[in-house]
């Protein structure tokens, strides 16, 4: 009974995970629910800038496809840095996994090595391993924080230069300089 309530719970927090409609965020503020006419000196680009959202789908894509969030920010350089640092992670965990399953069923290839050769090549596989998953998580971490942090900042730009005044930007507490392009945060606490 216990097995059935778990793979019942799997089941649905997989299709939450994969499907699911909601943000990983809190709702925040939308800039758009303000501007009543798109201006006519907005581009395209700009108000894809505002349209840009990671929620937990394209978060479980970004564990599959290497760098997809920052081909999602549209920064192609930063993607395919992520993409070959997890393809070579990927590449030392196969390595790792190929030589120790060789290593431990086959007779051929683990009798032609002695009992230290064979020790040490094991704790070269998990080495190796290691690095791999290592490699692959610090990347997708990597993609995941610097591609939100990205597309926060972009749309945050958009917002400021359409949607706002100054009254609703010190409501947010939240300034955007134009000069050297920086995000800048206010806290404020009323007692």
């Amino acid at each position: 009974m216990n097995k059935f309530i778990f793979s019942i719970f799997l089941l649905f927090l997989s299709y939450n995970l994969c499907y699911g409609q909601f943000s990983i965020y809190e709702e925040k503020y939308n800039a758009l629910k303000e501007i009543q006419q798109i201006p006519d000196s907005m581009t395209y680009y700009e108000f894809l800038k505002i349209q840009r959202n990671i929620d937990w789908s394209k978060i479980v894509i970004s564990a599959v496809v290497p760098g997809f969030l920052h081909f999602y920010a549209d920064k192609p350089v930063k993607a395919w840095i992520v993409a070959t640092t997890r393809i070579i992670g990927y590449g030392f965990v196969t390595y790792a996994a190929i030589d120790q399953y060789k290593l431990l069923n086959s007779t051929e290839y683990s009798s032609s090595f002695g009992l230290t050769e064979r020790q040490d090549r094991m704790y070269r596989n998990t080495a190796y391993f290691a690095v791999g998953a290592l490699l692959n998580l610090t990347s997708f971490f990597y993609d995941w924080a610097d591609a939100t942090l990205i597309i926060e900042s972009e749309r945050n730009e958009v917002y400021f230069k359409y949607g706002l005044d100054e009254k609703q930007r010190k409501k947010l507490g939240i300034s955007f300089n134009q000069t050297d392009k920086s995000l800048n945060i206010n806290y404020e606490y009323k007692f």
